[in-house]
């Protein structure tokens, strides 16, 4: 893959910024703030989207939301590649509310997104690694060379660990020895063993608890009951309604019917009768609230005279209205005792009536139970006796309810705890099945570490010799791993001599042929990124790096970005370099 063009529409501190670089080595030479860590980071955004490779919601990373423009909404920004001998578009919003990404066929104009294993389904769609054939932090690991690796642990540790790791596991973060130990503590480490062990106990909980659970073997034989009791209610309630439906007929004779109507008709009287004395109650009750209301006027009239004593106008006026009301209130009080006396001869007459009624309607029951004739009778107990035996089997059936339901919670949770128990056997298993599969991929990887070093390792410290050989003008001429430690060696010396000794300008110098080793190995055809990767080297050493990109940007991209004028030596003598300046 080839950048042929930039474009930083909008995004971090550049505003419609176009930058084009050469297929070959390019300088991008600015001062320090003037956005060179920027286009770097726009390059892998631009592919990747800004996003955490593994989610698929749009879970930006740190570096990328630092990108967001100050002073303009907008976040956008487009490039133009080389891929495969085809040239593409592609275009990114990176806004949250719109997230458009477009890569475009830039010969046919037709949409490319297929060529690049594009995952639609992503929130925020991007170039699949898989592509690549790499994931996105290799990627970066390998091909992305700043002065934070240099300014690091780089001198004391880091590039010794970094050449032994990749040799024994084709990875610079990780030795054998920690994908040995991740493997162990994955498959069957501490974790593992407690979650083991919880997922053991558990099943024996569940198991005991199902030795607890008694669930009556002929526990279907109660469903049968119940059907059956149903079914004799059913029988008993239909049985009740014939035989009262048989009693209306039977008591429908024309002297039970007599009867029936005489008592009827005393009964209507005995209630009107019940009614006209709660209406005479409710008079006396209104006489008796009257006392009280006289009360309640009376009190003002002589609080009036006990106020106007002190003048003779009021006061007599006062005296004059109370002798009225006097005279008002004892004849008021004369109609209300002569209707009080006629509502209680009225009640005395009611009472008698009442008495009479009430007699006569226990002679007619009298007469009604005396007169039923023998069927009725019979047909009456036979009533009585299925009610009785209806509620029994009501009773019964409600007992035996209880019990079902009981049986009910019962055989739910066994089959909770058989679901509960297949759900803790399949975890089992699959702990099981991960801790043999991690010893065997444990022996497996001893195995194949015993000759991976020479096969894995030779061709690239091959190459990172050959480079750190012309880059040191011959002082050194190989690299070399013997029992976990890191040698150079000095052609003026002789000699191997550990890598400890040297100086930081030559460790840098070692580190960025490294990385160059690994890069032309690699099979992977990615832009060379350098951000300040020389911030160690002098002046020759400098000269020397520039001429050892130029050879190696015969086959790959180089976007190499500087803050100093230095490395502008003796550029114009080479076609292969594209100098920008960011200014």
């Amino acid at each position: 893959m080839k950048i042929k063009k930039i474009d930083l529409i909008s995004y971090g501190k550049f505003q419609n910024k176009e930058i084009k670089f050469s297929k070959n080595l390019n300088i991008i030479l600015g001062e320090n703030e003037s956005g060179k860590s920027t286009i770097r980071n726009f390059i892998f955004d631009m592919i990747f989207g800004g996003t955490t490779p593994d989610s698929k919601r749009a879970i930006f990373k740190k570096e990328h939301e630092n990108m967001i423009p100050w002073d303009s909404s907008n976040f956008e920004g487009a490039m133009e590649i080389n891929e495969n001998y085809n040239n593409y578009y592609l275009y990114r919003n990176f806004n949250k509310n719109n997230l458009e990404f477009q890569i475009v066929n830039s010969d046919n104009h037709e949409d490319s997104k297929s060529d690049f294993n594009v995952d639609i389904s992503r929130k925020v769609e991007r170039i699949d690694e898989n592509y690549f054939e790499i994931s996105e932090k290799s990627l970066r690991d390998i091909f992305l060379i700043t002065d934070e690796e240099i300014f690091g642990d780089l001198i004391t540790y880091d590039l010794k660990d970094r050449i032994i790791n990749y040799a024994t596991s084709q990875s610079e973060n990780y030795s054998l020895r920690d994908i040995i130990e991740n493997i162990e503590n994955y498959s069957y480490g501490k974790d593992i063993k407690k979650e083991r062990q919880i997922i053991i106990n558990n099943l024996q909980n569940l198991e005991n608890e199902l030795d607890y659970i008694k669930v009556p073997y002929n526990y279907e034989d109660y469903f049968l009951e119940s059907k059956n009791l149903n079914d004799e209610i059913d029988n008993i309630k239909d049985e009740i309604e014939y035989l009262e439906d048989d009693l209306s007929e039977s008591l429908n004779s024309t002297k039970d019917l007599d009867n029936r109507e005489q008592y009827q008709a005393r009964f209507s009287e005995k209630n009107k009768l019940e009614e006209s004395l709660e209406k005479i109650e409710e008079k006396s009750d209104l006489y008796k609230y009257f006392k009280l209301f006289r009360l309640f006027y009376i009190f003002p009239i002589l609080s009036s005279i006990y106020y106007s004593t002190r003048k003779i106008r009021p006061f007599i006026a006062s005296i004059v209205i109370f002798l009225i009301f006097i005279i008002l209130d004892g004849l008021f009080s004369k109609i209300l005792k002569h209707k009080k006396k006629s509502l209680k001869n009225e009640e005395s007459k009611i009472y008698a009536h009442l008495d009479r009624v009430n007699y006569e309607l226990m002679t007619l029951s009298n007469i009604n139970n005396n007169d039923i004739n023998i069927d009725s009778r019979e047909i009456l107990e036979k009533i009585n006796f299925l009610k009785d035996n209806l509620s029994n089997k009501l009773v019964e059936r409600e007992s035996l309810y209880s019990k079902i339901n009981i049986i009910d919670k019962d055989m739910d949770r066994i089959k909770s705890i058989n679901e509960e128990k297949k759900i803790l056997k399949s975890k089992l298993e699959e702990i099981e099945y991960m801790r043999e599969m991690g010893k065997k991929a444990v022996d497996i990887i001893n195995e194949i570490s015993k000759t991976n070093f020479d096969e894995v390792s030779r061709k690239v410290l091959e190459d990172s010799s050959s480079f750190f050989e012309f880059l040191t003008n011959g002082k050194y001429s190989a690299i070399n791993v013997r029992d976990e430690k890191l040698y150079v060696y000095s052609n003026y010396h002789k000699k191997y001599i550990l890598s400890d000794n040297l100086s930081r300008g030559t460790i840098s110098q070692m580190y960025l042929c490294y990385k160059l080793g690994i890069i032309v190995n690699s099979g992977i055809d990615f832009p060379i990124i350098i951000d300040d990767g020389f911030v160690f080297f002098d002046m020759v050493r400098n000269k020397n790096a520039i001429k050892l990109l130029e050879r190696i940007s015969k086959d790959y991209q180089i976007l190499y970005f500087t803050s100093n004028i230095r490395d502008l030596h003796d550029l114009e003598k080479s076609d292969n370099t594209k100098l920008i300046n960011l200014e």
